[in-house]
């Protein structure tokens, strides 16, 4: 494990806030962090914090005084769970925290909507077919690298679409055609006019 490398962190810490928010506000990009005294074990801090480059379990671990208490490392593969971790939103039998006990320097870098809203302009600017040059600058070296497996999703995105439309047009087609031969049928129902007409929908049923 000391030897792995990424840029997001879960870390539990048993060490003073002064300490934690030492650590958060010198060494990590983004940071949320929030005390533990209501569990079972002694109090501690849980912290997700993101690093501006990759770092290694050493390199971290390396950053704390662990005379002062101990400290636990692993890499962080969804940070929008470990956000929601922090107050045990999904753990029912835990102690509940309050949010607002979380202390961050990006709560919606955390929560999630910056990376939807991201997402959600990518794929706006990807099928609206904007200039390559400009979704190079825009979205850096990852849309480079990944190019092609972009414009393969753009392609199955435009196929989904087309057989939805597809489908649509087919089901209105057929709707169209039910709806003439409804018209002619009544045209020519002797019942039409009177009482023993039940509409053309059950006619229709009852009598095809």
């Amino acid at each position: 494990m000391a030897g792995r490398r990424g840029y997001t962190f879960c870390i539990v810490a048993y060490q003073s806030e002064e300490a934690v928010s030492s650590f958060c506000e010198t060494y990590t990009k983004k940071y949320a962090y929030i005390l533990h005294d209501q569990d079972e074990a002694d109090p501690h801090y849980h912290i997700v914090c993101t690093f501006a480059g990759n770092r290694s379990y050493n390199s971290i671990r390396a950053l704390w005084n662990e005379e002062l208490g101990n400290v636990f490392i692993e890499e962080c593969k969804d940070r929008f769970a470990s956000y929601t971790y922090l107050t045990h939103t999904d753990n029912p039998n835990k102690h509940s925290y309050n949010e607002e006990d979380i202390v961050t320097n990006d709560r919606e870098f955390f929560k999630g909507r910056e990376q939807r809203r991201s997402i959600e302009h990518f794929l706006q600017d990807l099928l609206n077919d904007t200039p390559l040059t400009d979704m190079a600058i825009m979205y850096g070296k990852d849309f480079m690298r990944n190019y092609r497996k972009y414009m393969e999703y753009k392609q199955a995105i435009i196929s989904e679409q087309k057989r939805k439309e597809a489908q649509n047009g087919t089901a209105q087609i057929e709707y169209m055609i039910y709806q003439d031969y409804i018209l002619s049928h009544c045209a020519n129902c002797p019942d039409r006019d009177t009482l023993a007409c039940q509409g053309a929908r059950r006619c229709m049923i009852t009598k095809p």
